[in-house]
């Protein structure tokens, strides 16, 4: 059964980068037994990343398999909360996301004309079919 991490595999990255997580995702990813969406970048950003961070993630991925890697819009883009129950808090706003700005940064991050048609078009219609 295909199993699909979204959100760059959530790896760490940037102040709080722990270098055996990229290298964990990069062997899922080699191995085929796994897909990573790259979706939600600006969740990484969350925990301290900034775009040069989340540049290095995406280039090191691309890397170990473009064959095994999705694009998806992270819509309806959930606010960031805590595990922790939050009583009486209410309803977590949604991010007010550019879903435009999203594909730039997708071609930003992976120039790659062909790369970017495998991540957008061809892997999903191998794993969705």
């Amino acid at each position: 059964m295909p199993v699909v991490l979204d959100h760059f595999g959530k790896v760490r990255a940037g102040t709080r980068h722990e270098p055996g997580d990229l290298d964990v995702l990069k062997r899922l990813l080699g191995s085929g037994d796994a897909w990573i969406k790259l979706s939600g970048s600006y969740r990484l950003a969350d925990h301290g990343a900034g775009l040069a961070d989340v540049g290095r993630v995406a280039h090191a991925l691309v890397r170990a398999n473009p064959e095994r890697l999705l694009w998806g819009s992270d819509w309806p883009h959930t606010g960031l909360h805590g595990r922790e129950a939050r009583p009486g808090a209410g309803i977590l706003p949604f991010r007010k996301v550019d879903p435009a700005a999203q594909l730039d940064l997708l071609r930003q991050l992976v120039p790659d004309k062909g790369t970017r048609a495998r991540i957008l078009r061809n892997n999903p219609q191998v794993i969705y079919s």
